[in-house]
């Protein structure tokens, strides 16, 4: 009898968890803006939302201002400075000003985080050489994160970062983590004269986000729960004969 519960326990784990998770990449191609009143330009508390995720801008140096724009790279008056990122002809969005990219999925359910294509959008009066780290944190549930970052080129072309190939800056645990609810996306500036690099503090953050990656736990398909309702069925009819027999 305990081997049949035995048996039941593995079928009921291996339904409820095979093909539980799929990648989503949020690619900017068909964002709703029913919340960001003044879009394509994202001001601090606008959100829009892509499938089952949402993407929230927040201004953490002023409070209230513009940190964002939803931009083409085929449309130059789309982008910062009328300059686009190289590397990338599709919607992407552009991070201004010290602002802060806010992603989850509107459930609140957890994500995987998959990694992302950045770009370092130049600044007109910045000194030459002069660039944005882009620092990724993931908040988990129980109030614990790790944040990792990563060089973006001074010269504004995109690159593809993995999940993995970020450099520690803090908290515990991986980007990868599997109950993380939260991820957020903001730039450290790196003065190219001074050497110095800072966070919210120069307005001179900017980058480009495109391509996010997250995997999210999927409801089983209704398939699926029948399929587990007819192996515990024949469970509890050869647990019943066991006794009888």
């Amino acid at each position: 009898m305990r081997q049949l519960l035995r048996s039941a326990l593995a079928v009921v784990s291996a339904l409820l968890f095979a093909g539980a998770a799929h990648a989503y990449v949020i690619d900017f191609e068909n964002v709703v803006l029913a919340s960001a009143p003044f879009a394509p330009l994202l001001a601090d508390g606008d959100y829009v939302t892509q499938g089952a995720y949402f993407i929230n801008m927040q201004d953490l140096n002023h409070g209230g201002g513009l940190v964002g724009a939803l931009s083409s790279g085929l449309d130059s008056g789309s982008c910062v400075n009328g300059a686009c990122p190289k590397g990338n002809t599709t919607n992407f969005l552009s991070v201004v000003n010290d602002g802060l990219a806010h992603v989850g999925l509107q459930s609140g359910m957890p994500v995987v985080f998959g990694g992302v294509s950045a770009a370092y959008i130049p600044v007109q009066d910045a000194p030459a050489g002069s660039t944005v780290y882009l620092a990724v944190e993931a908040d988990r549930a129980d109030g614990s994160y790790a944040s990792f970052y990563y060089p973006l080129t001074s010269n504004g072309v995109f690159m593809n970062l993995g999940a993995t190939g970020g450099t520690y800056l803090g908290g515990t645990g991986k980007l990868t983590d599997a109950n993380v609810t939260d991820l957020f996306f903001y730039g450290y500036f790196c003065n190219g004269k001074t050497g110095s690099c800072s966070a919210f503090n120069t307005n001179q953050g900017q980058f480009a986000l495109d391509n996010i990656i997250l995997t999210a736990a999927a409801v089983p398909e209704p398939e699926t729960y029948a399929l587990l309702l007819a192996g515990l069925f024949l469970t509890g009819v050869a647990v019943r004969r066991k006794k009888t027999a």
